[in-house]
């Protein structure tokens, strides 16, 4: 196709079509997270600090301020992680800590 899907409501159908993906340009949190689970090679783009402040504890994932954004940087990143099978590793590594991160919050939070 040509790169875009239709959105659905359907979460298997959702991560198929991320784990399908050469490239995710993230502008929503979720789109991110997605992308990291199916260990799809991603730019998030910050527009509200829960953007940054969620992905700032992980620095090899690349962030945009929206307000910022030059297309020479998005396309040198696309570059880089289309021609890098080390980034998917990075992404990898990145996945299982915030796994662990959720795994390890689930334990020690009181259960509602």
């Amino acid at each position: 196709g040509n790169g875009l899907f239709q959105w659905t409501l359907h979460k298997k159908h959702l991560f198929q079509e991320f784990s399908q993906a050469s490239f995710v340009l993230a502008m929503r949190l979720h789109a991110g997270i997605i992308s990291l689970m199916t260990e799809t090679p991603f730019i998030a783009l910050n527009y509200m600090n829960k953007v940054s402040d969620f992905w700032c504890e992980f620095k090899d994932i690349p962030i945009i301020d929206i307000d910022k954004i030059k297309i020479p940087e998005i396309i040198q990143i696309l570059a880089n992680a289309l021609n890098n099978s080390v980034e998917r590793q990075k992404l990898k590594i990145i996945k299982k800590n915030l796994i662990e991160r959720l795994s390890e919050l689930k334990r020690i939070l009181p259960r509602a």
